[in-house]
């Protein structure tokens, strides 16, 4: 059908507007909008942050001691001087639970006549056992110790021994992804030594051997005979108890 001269003069209008309409998208809508998810992002980012600092105040774990983050330093004996000791690599000795400083010892001998700088720890029985989601907690407070030997600024190594050696390593690298700081660790190398083990299966006979070893760890950790009963008990109800309760009616293992 024919158009009058009036409707394509609507047109041509509708046209250019559409078009002057379209640049200012692509030149300021487009990257306000770019700028809103950007800062939408960050937001929910630092929701999630929230959320999850959140998730474990509420867990209402006892205070860290300074006892639970005690380390041993040693310097090789060859360098005498302190700043020559600063320039060494270091590395961190994670011993399996309930181990003690004197089992720790025997390796860190190795590492020390290499000309290494050794750092022993232990987690302690209660973030093995029940308090784990504390373990990054109790990580970041030992790497912030360490900055008095210039961690920073060294190589650093890291030994695992057995599985609680392994939860320490993770809590630290926890601690590395939240702290900027922390992202400069010049971490070399890992030694898993006796470790991953395997998943154990939950039967009554396991059961009772978790709740007799957490006891033994306690007392080794000092903790008082009716501490450790009931470290042990705390253990059995909510660790192991739920456990069988869960096999038994086939849920999967937590």
């Amino acid at each position: 059908s024919a158009t009058t001269p009036q409707q394509c003069t609507v047109q041509a209008k509708d046209i250019r507007a559409h078009s002057i309409s379209s640049s200012f998208v692509s030149r300021g809508l487009v990257s306000q909008n770019v700028q809103k998810l950007k800062k939408d992002e960050s937001a929910e980012s630092e929701k999630k942050d929230y959320l999850v600092k959140n998730m474990q105040d509420k867990e209402d774990f006892p205070k860290i001691t300074r006892k639970e983050t005690k380390v041993v330093i040693k310097d090789p004996e060859a360098s005498s001087s302190p700043s020559t000791n600063k320039q060494n690599p270091i590395v961190l000795m994670f011993g399996w639970g309930g181990a003690s400083h004197k089992n720790l010892s025997k390796y860190s001998s190795i590492y020390l006549e290499a000309g290494f700088t050794t750092v022993q720890y232990i987690l302690p029985t209660r973030h093995v056992f029940r308090d784990t989601a504390q373990t990054p907690e109790v990580m970041g407070n030992l790497l912030m110790q360490l900055e008095k030997v210039d961690i920073h600024e060294r190589p650093v190594y890291i030994h695992c021994l057995s599985d609680t050696g392994v939860m320490c390593y993770q809590g630290m690298d926890v601690v590395r992804k939240q702290s900027s700081k922390m992202k400069r660790l010049n971490i070399r190398g890992v030694v898993w030594d006796s470790c991953c083990g395997p998943r154990p299966e939950i039967t009554v006979s396991r059961v009772m051997a978790l709740f007799l070893v957490n006891w033994m760890c306690c007392m080794r950790d000092r903790m008082g005979m009716m501490q450790s009963l009931n470290s042990s008990y705390r253990l059995l109800m909510d660790r192991g108890w739920p456990g069988l309760k869960g096999r038994w009616q086939g849920k999967p293992v937590e």
